[in-house]
């Protein structure tokens, strides 16, 4: 009879994973400047293929949660996925929180 293995996470890929997500949203929240939302569009060459929208749903301190949404798709075989994010700045994390 095979044992299955314990599940062991991988502490340093996922903290880098966190680290690296975070580093990206701040990039891209500077498109907000300042606002609570703001809509980005995805183009492959000359051709619209999405919109994607980023909100900022809370702001504090140390942390902030958006919401990251696809708006808008060039195919009917796209769904418009969603997900919300909480940004840990004191921890330099982001997170899926839902």
């Amino acid at each position: 009879m095979d044992k299955k293995r314990k599940y062991v996470p991988d502490l340093i890929s996922l903290g880098a994973h966190y680290e690296g997500n975070y580093r990206r949203l701040v990039l891209l929240c500077r498109i907000l400047d300042g606002q609570n939302r703001a809509e980005i569009e995805l183009n492959v060459g000359e051709r619209l293929v999405g919109i994607v929208a980023i909100r900022v749903l809370e702001s504090s301190k140390y942390t902030d949660t958006m919401l990251l949404e696809q708006i808008s798709a060039a195919g009917k075989w796209l769904n418009n996925p969603s997900m919300t994010v909480r940004l840990y700045h004191d921890a330099s994390v982001a997170e899926v929180i839902s």
